[in-house]
């Protein structure tokens, strides 16, 4: 019923999955539906109240989607507000917050692209890097952010500069340490192999093209102590191999 203290939480969660359903189907209806269960969540929740940045986060990204639908500047507008008023009553420290943060900054861009000001565009790489840097959260949060800052900075070069686009790559080889690792499944570490080795090859790319050389033989080592050891885990041992089929061994 209307005031029960469990009712914003459950608006929420029901609100979540009807626009989870319509990310993945297209159904209008549940997104009309998804987004006035939020309003009306958010419209009668208070300060202190548990999961109140999950709930702005929710109903900033259901006004997102709206925009997206509509092209109506307006809805984006909202959107954004929305999530920096999620962000003012997160705790410090909250791992939630790189993610929220992650998508205001993916908010800013559709600002930016919508007006192509400068203004917006700082503001979303602002909201990338402050993402990026969160000292609390998931590692892979951390690294999105900071591939979304690179893939900004590298579409829109004039609005940008080389010193954004090296402290860009200068986190994601920070962050490395804290993904990569050597007891994922074998198809996992494989892929991130590949995939990091690639982000590892760009940064080092960019650093030649800035002429700071210094910075790229030490981002080459980093990645170099990283990326060797996935691949020398990845070898199988030829010893039982030469067991029993000493020709095939020797032609490796």
């Amino acid at each position: 019923p209307d005031g029960h203290p469990e009712r914003p939480t459950l608006e929420l969660n029901l609100g979540n999955s009807l626009l989870l359903r319509y990310e993945r189907t297209g159904g209008v209806l549940d997104h009309d539906q998804a987004l006035r269960l939020l309003n009306h969540a958010a419209e009668v929740s208070h300060e202190g109240q548990p999961n109140l940045i999950i709930l702005y986060n929710s109903l900033a990204c259901c006004l997102v989607h709206q925009y997206l639908r509509t092209q109506d500047s307006q809805h984006l507008l909202d959107a954004i507000s929305t999530f920096q008023k999620g962000n003012r009553v997160c705790s410090e420290g909250d791992p939630f917050l790189s993610v929220s943060t992650k998508n205001l900054a993916s908010a800013q861009r559709l600002l930016f692209e919508s007006t192509r000001t400068q203004s917006a565009f700082d503001a979303a790489i602002q909201l990338f890097m402050t993402s990026a840097m969160q000292p609390s959260g998931i590692p892979v949060e951390h690294m999105q952010s900071a591939m979304r800052c690179i893939s900004m900075l590298t579409t829109y070069p004039e609005f940008g500069s080389i010193e954004l686009l090296l402290s860009a790559h200068e986190r994601i080889i920070a962050v490395l340490p804290e993904i990569v690792w050597l007891g994922h499944g074998v198809n996992r570490r494989l892929d991130e192999t590949a995939k990091y080795g690639e982000l590892v090859n760009a940064a080092v790319a960019t650093a030649i093209n800035a002429r700071v050389l210094k910075r790229a033989v030490e981002w080459l080592e980093a990645g170099r102590s990283l990326i060797w050891p996935q691949i020398l885990s990845l070898r199988t041992p030829l010893d039982e191999l030469r067991e029993t089929q000493p020709d095939l061994a020797s032609a490796f």
